[in-house]
């Protein structure tokens, strides 16, 4: 409870944007979102949700990513930080 404030502030993803919430082991359908953050459980899913968790996972890696026409990721990789200039 003590971060779910700070997360909700800082969050860069859109709930909106997934169709499952994993509520006490089991995985439900997301009925409605409340206040942009909170969740209303709707019915339940017959999903393992370590499943759901890998997808979820490379979903959110790669958010907000653009990519090219030709299906490429875009962006650029820093092995080591810029110089200051």
């Amino acid at each position: 409870a003590r971060y779910c404030s700070s997360y909700a502030e800082v969050a860069n993803w859109d709930p909106q944007d997934f169709s499952f919430v994993v509520h006490k082991g089991a995985v439900h359908h997301i009925a409605e979102v409340r206040d942009g953050r909170h969740v209303r459980l709707g019915d339940r899913v017959d999903l393992e949700p370590a499943t759901l968790q890998t997808e979820d996972k490379l979903r959110l890696q790669n958010y907000g990513r653009k990519y090219s026409e030709a299906g490429q990721p875009g962006g650029t990789y820093y092995k080591h930080h810029k110089a200051a200039k």
